[in-house]
């Protein structure tokens, strides 16, 4: 996708999937989110570290985010 840099953040969910997010290079201020094509199985043991993960994976790009609006202005 044209005007994206892939700088927002990454990671495993699991062993064998990956979540990114996309922030925009440009003004669109678009974010991609990636999710792993197909459904990412995990034990009852292992759902609480898997939803830590995620968030995050997620709570880095939103600080990323903040940080590229407060050195735009």
């Amino acid at each position: 996708m044209p005007g994206l840099s892939s700088s927002g953040g990454q990671g495993r969910v699991t062993e064998s999937d990956q979540l990114s997010v996309i922030i925009s290079a440009d003004d669109r201020e678009m974010t991609l989110i990636v999710w792993p094509k197909r459904p990412t199985p995990v034990s009852a043991r292992k759902l609480s570290e898997t939803v830590a993960t995620v968030c995050r994976i997620l709570s880095n790009a939103v600080i990323e985010v903040a940080a590229r609006r407060r050195y735009r202005r």
